[in-house]
């Protein structure tokens, strides 16, 4: 009999608090290590270009948070590992 092991890390979860006429943060659990929150205007290539967010980080309860300033037009945002 073989069995075979499959091991999934799991991803970290970010979360976005916006509340109106706010900046928005971004939160993400204070024990994740190594990753890097990037953002970009436009999600249209060529070329999609990402930018790591260097914004201060707070640690609010177990979660690391970004806040990032509002700004006109669209923001997108992605978690690297």
């Amino acid at each position: 009999m073989v069995t075979t092991l499959s091991v999934v890390k799991a991803k970290p979860a970010l979360a976005i608090a916006a509340p109106l006429e706010i900046s928005p943060s971004l939160g993400l659990r204070s024990q994740t290590t190594g990753a890097v929150l990037q953002s970009a205007t436009s999600l249209a290539p060529p070329p999609l270009v990402w930018q790591n967010v260097t914004n201060d980080v707070q640690v609010i309860g177990d979660k690391n948070v970004v806040t990032v300033p509002l700004k006109k037009g669209s923001v997108f945002f992605r978690l690297l590992e």
